[in-house]
């Protein structure tokens, strides 16, 4: 006999019984009865235009709905049991007091890409409640042209933010000035976003009570200096990103804990020995980036403490000079950006020399006639046109940059004379990747992720890479021949200088026939003339001395 149960459904709260089932059906109907219950759930309601889920996440979803004033979440019957809020991509315009009130479990809020111009400074304040459970704030690409009050512990009465780790206020109005005390009520921040604001000054002290906070994003805003102040000495800041600002000199007082410092994009024309020694008390940094600020001049030993430096970006910038002591200390760097600099025409053949990790070396797009790599066993000088001297019988220091992996050359005006052997020895004995694209680069390369986020950001790399190569600009002599064509490309035995030891003899003889053939011709050029002298006095009735004689 088939078995049957009583299955009970639930209508307005109230539950009915109904009639006895087989069990199969039985079970088709509590699975139907469940997956209808996640948009009903016996009473459970939601906003017409927003998503509810109370049974993965306990999340209200009312983002991109075009809402204009915030519903009321204390009519939502589910909302003890919210922990996620998102109402980004909307048109709301303020957030009221205790607009949280009802939603004790709550710790992510989303409101970004509004257009807020006002937070109450209670909208997290509950009654009950002393310490909000949220963890995660996102009020970025907003109107918003203050730090919101409801982040300053206003009394003892305000419900505190203690559990807020993560608070994003990127893309807004805020400046021009961030108060001491304007992040007294979040000292527990983990994770803090002022990019692409209006801020110019902070006040000293502002960060330093934040002990926990590891990750600082400033960029792009109008900044021009940061008070010496404004970390205290139990910081444990790893992070701080200064791209995009007005700074003109290294900011002092920079925790010793960071890992990464972004200060491309600014003003800063020189790395003095002042900045060096500010440089000098960061020695955890990993990765240090001052692209795009002009720079000029870098003074030997700025990055001498830093051993544990990887990634190095002075690209788009104004080198004229680098010493042969500019990287002394960074022994760990693996990453080198030095592309982009259009006055550096030259560079010292040991400035690579105790960089035993480097792995990616970028210097397109500057003035480079000529680069010398280690110590070859033969002297390029010493090789003549007939010479049978090649990559393959030739010796490469092993110790010179042993982990070099790939390089880029291209858009440098290339000499294409035996100076640049060394390099074409230590290309092909290395079998180092050159000028290659992106997606032309050996897999286990491409892969790099440090390595793929920065050509894929450099608009220009890859038509850069097809049109500029690295191509021999020079010599112009009687081997012009060698001009337009790739330099890797050029047979060896074309490489040649006018001072290898067959030219020199050829110009020493040349030099010394035409000193001999030169000799008679003044002769009879000196004679020519006092002839002329002499028959032009007679023609006059003119009488010349004997001295004149």
């Amino acid at each position: 006999m088939m078995k049957c149960s009583s299955i009970k459904f639930c209508q307005k709260s109230k539950c009915i019984i109904s009639w006895k089932i087989p069990v199969f059906i039985d079970v088709v109907l509590l699975t139907t009865t469940f997956l209808l219950s996640a948009g009903s759930s016996c009473g459970y309601s939601c906003y017409e235009v927003c998503t509810c889920n109370i049974y993965f996440g306990s999340e209200i979803d009312c983002k991109a709905t075009g809402m204009v004033r915030l519903p009321n979440l204390i009519s939502y019957q589910q909302a003890a049991r919210t922990t996620v809020l998102d109402f980004g991509w909307n048109d709301l315009t303020f957030l009221p007091d205790k607009a949280f009130s009802n939603l004790p479990l709550l710790q992510r809020v989303l409101f970004n890409s509004n257009y807020l111009d006002f937070v109450h400074q209670g909208i997290f304040n509950s009654s009950g409640i002393d310490y909000s459970p949220v963890q995660y704030v996102d009020f970025s690409d907003n109107h918003i042209y203050m730090i919101p009050q409801c982040f300053q512990q206003m009394n003892e009465y305000s419900t505190k933010l203690d559990n807020l780790t993560d608070l994003n206020l990127g893309r807004n109005e805020i400046g021009p000035n961030i108060e001491e005390y304007a992040f007294n009520g979040v000292r527990f921040l983990e994770s803090l976003d002022l990019s692409h604001n209006s801020i110019q000054t902070t006040e000293p002290r502002t960060f330093k009570y934040m002990r926990y906070l590891n990750y600082l994003d400033l960029r792009f805003n109008y900044i021009e200096s940061l008070p010496s102040s404004l970390f205290g000495r139990s910081s444990g800041l790893k992070t701080l990103r200064l791209t995009g600002n007005k700074l003109t000199v290294l900011p002092g007082g920079i925790p010793a804990t960071l890992t990464l410092l972004e200060l491309g994009e600014n003003r800063i024309l020189n790395l003095t020995i002042t900045d060096a020694q500010k440089l000098h008390n960061l020695p955890n940094i990993e990765m240090l980036n001052f692209s795009r600020n002009g720079l000029r001049e870098i003074v030997p030993n700025a990055f001498q403490t830093m051993s544990v430096l990887e990634v190095l970006d002075l690209s788009n910038n104004a080198i004229h000079f680098l010493n042969s002591d500019t990287f002394a200390g960074a022994d760990n760097l693996e990453y080198l950006f030095l592309n982009r600099n259009p006055f550096l025409r030259t560079l010292p053949k040991d400035i690579f020399v105790n960089l035993t990790k480097l792995r990616f070396l970028f210097l397109y797009g500057c003035a480079l006639k000529t680069l010398e790599f280690g110590t070859p066993s033969i002297s390029p000088l010493s090789v003549s046109f007939t010479s049978s001297v090649t990559s393959d019988t030739v010796h490469v220091d092993p110790l010179y940059a042993p982990n070099l992996e790939a390089m880029w050359l291209f858009g440098n005006p290339i000499n294409c004379d035996c100076l640049i052997l060394p390099l074409v020895w230590f290309i092909n004995v290395r079998n180092l990747t050159l000028d290659a694209n992106l997606y032309d680069l050996p897999r286990n390369i491409a892969d790099d992720a440090i390595l793929k986020n920065y050509l894929t950001h450099d608009g220009a790399y890859a038509s850069d890479v097809a049109t500029t190569g690295s191509f021999c600009t020079t010599p112009f002599n009687r081997h012009s021949a060698v001009v337009g064509k790739q330099f890797l490309s050029v047979p060896e035995r074309d490489l040649i200088c006018p001072n290898q030891p067959f030219f020199v003899a050829v110009s020493m003889f040349l030099g010394i026939v035409l000193f001999a053939a030169a000799i008679p011709v003044v002769f009879f050029i000196v004679f020519l003339y006092l002839c002329t002298v002499r028959v032009l006095c007679k023609k006059l009735g003119l009488s010349l001395s004997e001295d004149e004689d």
